[in-house]
């Protein structure tokens, strides 16, 4: 896992190093200094933790002292989320299962009609010779 190293790249931008990256927002240059606060010494950094939705994307900075309180509410919220997933795939694993049992059916419903029509014609021509 690599950790943003904030000095490091202040210091190279001091000596005018020439880099190929697009113009710094105000937003990455404020996050940038969040971390720098929110870092307590050279070897604690801050979590930076990112989620999407299909409408949205959020991040957050979780300060080391806060972490273990977020990562227990972040289990409990991933807890939860899972029990209503797995419920959800269960019904539609069961309305799958519902849907091809009745096609077979179906299937070999048709299948045992054609064998009787075939038994039928079978039985009229030799019926008729």
């Amino acid at each position: 896992m690599r950790c943003f190293d904030a000095t490091n790249d202040y210091q190279r931008r001091a000596e005018g190093a020439k880099t190929k990256r697009k113009l710094v927002s105000d937003e990455d240059e404020a996050m940038r200094l969040l971390v720098d606060n929110l870092s307590l010494d050279e070897t604690e950094y801050a979590t930076l933790v990112r989620a999407v939705t299909e409408k949205r994307k959020i991040s957050t900075l979780v300060a080391p002292v806060d972490l273990d309180e977020f990562l227990a509410r972040y289990h409990g919220l991933l807890v939860n989320g899972v029990d209503s997933i797995k419920k959800k795939e269960r019904l539609r694993r069961k309305k799958a299962t519902i849907k091809r049992q009745a096609a077979l059916k179906a299937k070999a419903k048709l299948a045992k009609q054609q064998k009787q029509q075939a038994k039928a014609a079978q039985t009229t021509t030799a019926s008729s010779k």
